[in-house]
């Protein structure tokens, strides 16, 4: 019996540990950064990056678009500039 009840919990461990491993793949991302910058009574300026992120897992990807996408409003003599940031990653094949 007790040999029975160590078998299956040496089980459940390897198939835990199995599952864990799939979930912190660690791949190469792709992700496109663009920066657009509007001003009242100018055309707004878009510039655009891209750069490759590698070794990161799909949770830290999300971590890296999160800190790379905001949103900032900069007025100056009356002059009102909104800065937009957006980046998206995609798993680079």
């Amino acid at each position: 019996m007790k040999k029975l009840l160590l078998s299956a919990v040496a089980g459940i461990l390897l198939v835990s540990c199995q599952k864990g491993d799939d979930a912190e793949k660690k791949t190469c991302w792709e992700c496109s950064i663009n920066s657009v910058t509007s001003m009242a009574g100018f055309e707004d300026e878009t510039i655009t990056a891209t750069v490759e992120q590698c070794d990161l897992t799909e949770s830290e990807m999300k971590e890296f678009e999160t800190a790379g996408t905001s949103t900032t409003t900069i007025t100056s003599g009356g002059i009102a500039a909104t800065i937009k940031n957006t980046t998206k990653c995609t798993e680079k094949k």
